[in-house]
């Protein structure tokens, strides 16, 4: 995640760094973000949940818009830039991927996840891509929870009558890992590119982060 962040052309940033461990030595961690600028770490219970955590990032976080980051996905250097540019473009209150590229570990494969559905107003975007106008969370925050708080996100912001872009397919690779147990959705990675569309062997970072 550090080196996703670090690597943003966006310059006006901050970065939030939430852990919920009861670990006293975090001795290791406070060494990598030493040397970054505008970094904030916030240690919470580990009984907190990871809906809660994302609040306390918000709460935290000085920015006008707020991105959630995933520290097992790639995002490319202009990840935020883009993103900021959609919401601009678009007037939407929340940014991200419906249409979404994906490394499958398993087969050394990158796929196109939910095809078509790129560059338009949706009900849905994938949570690791959320991008945030703050004035959201004034109406919508995350719910108590440790699994699908995102989607719940989601479904509050529809009801509320906020808008949802999904923007284009570029700069965003999901890292679907071997090990299912790392991912929320445990599901086949057979069923998981179903509906795919296979893009090329190895993982396509030259091609799509730009």
């Amino acid at each position: 995640m550090i080196n996703n962040y670090l690597q943003q052309d966006y310059e006006n940033k901050e970065l939030i760094v939430v852990i919920n461990t009861d670990d006293n030595d975090l001795s290791h961690v406070k060494d990598k973000l030493s040397k970054i600028q505008n970094v904030k770490l916030a240690q919470l219970s580990a009984a907190l949940t990871l809906g809660e955590c994302l609040n306390k990032a918000v709460e935290l976080s000085k920015g006008d818009i707020v991105a959630k980051l995933d520290d097992d996905d790639i995002y490319g250097k202009s990840y935020i830039s883009d993103a900021i540019l959609a919401l601009d473009y678009s007037g939407a209150d929340v940014v991200g991927k419906d249409s979404h590229l994906a490394y499958v570990e398993s087969m050394d494969k990158t796929f196109l996840i939910r095809e078509g559905k790129d560059c338009r107003f949706s009900e849905f975007i994938i949570g690791a891509s959320l991008v945030i106008r703050r004035t959201v969370f004034e109406k919508v925050t995350f719910h108590n929870k440790n699994r699908g708080e995102d989607s719940q996100f989601l479904k509050d912001c529809n009801d509320k009558k906020i808008t949802i872009y999904s923007s284009d397919i570029y700069n965003y690779i999901t890292i679907r890992s071997k090990n299912i147990n790392n991912h929320t959705w445990k599901i086949d990675d057979q069923d998981f590119i179903k509906n795919a569309k296979f893009i090329c062997n190895g993982l396509a970072k030259e091609l799509y982060c730009i």
